[in-house]
């Protein structure tokens, strides 16, 4: 049940826009630039304007509480060696593998949620997934956004951002890009017999150019041809020993097994000064998303806020959209569905009277779906009578 509802309302949040984008009239939900000339050297240019400082190439080795059990410093290491910084608040946004070993026993007393995280096993809550970047002799915009391939064996995900790019970022031959999500590394490709998570670099890109090889476009031709390839980049997280073979990965998964939601901390912690923020804290956006990690990070914010007594507004989370869409239509399906449940009916989309909606025509969905609410509505109110 909690499966369906974050597959349902995620794709209810990213299909908010999809008939205007299928027909080119809507904005594309992509950069118009590379991510970090666009995006992220921007932001961190502003925000050191506003005095924040970023120390890189720096680990957090362990947070040291005062008496209160609010946290009293942060041990960090780097190239300038070991030290100690102290703050009003901490905000630890980093991956769920790199926080659990700073869990210490007297975090774990002073905090239960974080107590409960120190235990959660990784090998079932994080999965492997790896970026790959292809550079072409010809540019490729196979459609106007992202595409999902899910026959290839390696799980590919594709988009074709140059279409999308304001300037001229590719140097002098390169005149496109495609870029990949592997999210089946540790399945085998069928092809050549390969596992993606034991294979070399040159071994994964070979497999991944002839999946998509296989894989045609909307008139029936391959996505690309070996020869178009002219370079290509793996993920640095996604790292290699010297033996060629993939030796670490810094940048696992977050995958949803059954009752992960129950381990899942919120981003306020028992402990008054600590705050969490990443994919894997409980937000409304209940996937591991770029989007689920922004939340998690508003909610953080709005946390901090609260403890300060701040007089600033709260960060608008997705939670507070969310409930505006799902009145009336979601709510009432939410009603319905459960009551059904409760009488041990089938469920509501498996009833032989939903509506097969046209996903382009966004006011015959609703009305069509406004008519079965309402047929529903009355056979139920009919039953309850009988009763």
């Amino acid at each position: 049940r909690t499966f369906f509802n974050t597959l349902f309302m995620m794709g209810a949040d990213l299909s908010a826009d999809l008939p205007a984008e299928l027909a080119g009239t809507g904005p594309p939900r992509l950069l118009n630039g590379p991510t970090s000339l666009t995006w992220i050297d921007p932001w961190v240019r502003w925000l050191e304007r506003l005095g924040v400082r970023f120390v890189g190439e720096t680990r957090v080795e362990a947070l040291t509480l005062d008496r209160r059990a609010c946290v009293q410093s942060a041990t960090l290491s780097g190239p300038a060696g070991t030290f100690e910084v102290s703050g009003d608040h901490f905000v630890m946004a980093v991956p769920l593998e790199e926080l659990q070993p700073l869990i210490s026993e007297s975090l774990a007393d002073a905090s239960p949620v974080l107590g409960k995280l120190r235990r959660v096993g990784l090998d079932k809550t994080l999965g492997t997934m790896a970026g790959v970047q292809l550079y072409l002799r010809r540019d490729r915009p196979i459609l106007r956004g992202h595409g999902s391939l899910p026959n290839s064996a390696l799980g590919l995900t594709v988009v074709s951002p140059r279409q999308f790019w304001a300037g001229q970022y590719l140097p002098s031959g390169v005149e496109g890009v495609l870029s990949l999500c592997i999210t089946a590394m540790d399945d085998s490709d069928f092809t050549t017999g390969v596992t993606g998570g034991r294979a070399t670099r040159k071994q994964l890109v070979e497999s991944v150019i002839a999946q998509l090889r296989d894989c045609n476009d909307p008139d029936g031709n391959p996505l690309i041809e070996p020869d178009d390839v002219i370079g290509w980049h793996i993920d640095a997280d996604f790292q290699y020993g010297a033996d060629g073979l993939p030796s670490a990965n810094r940048a696992c998964l977050l995958i949803h097994p059954p009752g992960q939601l129950n381990w899942r901390p919120d981003a306020k912690t028992e402990i008054d000064n600590l705050v969490l923020a990443g994919d894997f804290v409980k937000t409304p956006i209940d996937l591991a998303t770029m989007e689920g990690a922004v939340c998690s990070a508003f909610l953080a914010a709005n946390a901090v806020l609260e403890r300060d007594g701040s007089d600033y507004e709260l960060v608008l989370v997705q939670h507070d959209l969310r409930q505006k869409m799902e009145e009336p239509t979601f709510g009432r399906l939410k009603r319905l569905d459960e009551d059904r449940y409760r009488r041990n009916r089938m469920p509501l989309w498996l009833d032989d009277g939903a509506p097969m909606l046209p996903v382009t025509n966004v006011d015959e969905i609703d009305r069509r779906t406004q008519a079965f609410l309402s047929s529903l509505e009355a056979s139920m109110q009919a039953d309850q009578g009988g009763a």
